[in-house]
């Protein structure tokens, strides 16, 4: 199941706005900048904040859709229906018929989606492995790699702390306006003290993969293309939580080529074996093989070969390799008993599955 985990909206106030709400929540008025939590129990956070510009004044709702429904409830996705919707709104509509002086809710706008999928794997190893290699094996170029935010809170991390955030976290900026990341959700659970339910799987084997749409304008750009900029909040809102999985997949399809994950001697054993293609032919697609995972990204990869400007060698090879549905990151040395992995199309396709058979 692909459904969307957290989702903001905000307003715009006036100066006479803000100070009736801060008087509401009794906030001094002094404060600019306030994070409200009476409602963090039913998953909602409440933000006040002075744009960048200091000529505006803002007001964020932060909905952690699960906990809506379960206060403690920190791992699971909530489902995708009618229903569940409906309640979402019935419960924030209540907070703000308590906070809002009259201001009419017709005002606030959609700014952040998180669509999200779990995936069940067999072991803390696999899921481990599948962070590494869908860090290596992204198209973007010069990606730059973060740790999860939250994932770990303290400055200061020891070398081998750093070393187990890296192995079980990675978050890319795509665009401005975008973020992905994956990270193992049991560890994070763990080291966030976060309380784990009695269903959660012993082994740290959570996959999870999140794509987040952090601004309104990448937002409006889809209500526009999809034909909705004019419907309510909540009927916009309704379309991307019932849409989430098109919307994931339809970006990751842009970040990672189709193809199964093997090992390197099997790779090596098929495109030496293919009597239809040359032997230099068969010496670039192995060397390829060998690049894009000597460098941090299969982009940086295909990036560097453009810039040598060596006819696109790299780019033919990776053609090659995943029209015979096989993704060039090779499965770690370590995993002596994985001969193949699928690929994260099929990972999400069949999510539903707990724990996930490889």
């Amino acid at each position: 199941m692909v459904s969307i985990h957290t989702f903001e909206f905000m307003t715009a106030l006036s100066k006479k706005e803000q100070l009736k709400i801060k008087e509401k929540l009794k906030i001094q008025a002094k404060h600019e900048n306030w994070t409200e939590h009476r409602y963090s129990n039913r998953g909602i956070q409440i933000i006040l904040y002075k744009g960048k510009t200091k000529k505006f004044i803002y007001l964020k709702y932060q909905v952690n859709l699960k906990r809506i429904f379960d206060g403690n409830d920190y791992l699971h996705l909530l489902e995708p229906s009618d229903k569940n919707i409906d309640y979402i709104w019935q419960t924030i509509k209540q907070t703000w018929d308590e906070i809002g002086y009259g201001i009419p809710f017709g005002r606030f706008y959609l700014s952040r989606l998180d669509f999200t999928c779990d995936i069940y794997l067999e072991s803390n190893t696999l899921v481990q492995e599948y962070i590494r290699l869908l860090r290596k094996g992204i198209l973007l170029p010069n990606a730059k790699k973060y740790s999860v935010e939250g994932i770990y809170h303290k400055e200061d991390l020891p070398t081998e702390i750093k070393e187990t955030l890296q192995q079980n976290a990675c978050k890319y900026k795509i665009t401005n306006l975008e973020n992905i990341q994956y990270y193992n959700k049991m560890y994070q659970l763990q080291n966030e003290n976060l309380p784990i339910p009695e269903d959660a799987p012993l082994d740290n084997s959570i996959l999870r993969i999140e794509l987040q749409i952090h601004k309104t304008k990448r937002i409006t750009q889809f209500l526009q293309e999809f034909g909705i900029h004019s419907k309510p909040i909540e009927e916009q809102f309704a379309f991307f939580m019932i849409n989430a999985e098109f919307f994931l997949l339809n970006r990751l399809e842009r970040l990672y080529p189709h193809g199964r994950y093997h090992t390197k001697n099997y790779i090596k054993s098929l495109v030496q074996s293919d009597t239809t293609i040359k032997n230099k032919t068969k010496k670039n697609i192995l060397q390829f093989v060998f690049d894009c995972n000597r460098q941090n990204t299969l982009g940086r990869c295909l990036e560097i070969d453009s810039e040598m400007q060596t006819t696109k060698k790299r780019k033919k090879s990776l053609n090659y390799l995943t029209s015979h549905q096989i993704n060039p990151i090779i499965i770690s040395s370590s995993l002596k008993e994985y001969s193949d992995l699928p690929d994260i199309f099929e990972l999400i396709s069949t999510a539903a599955t707990y724990p996930f058979k490889i």
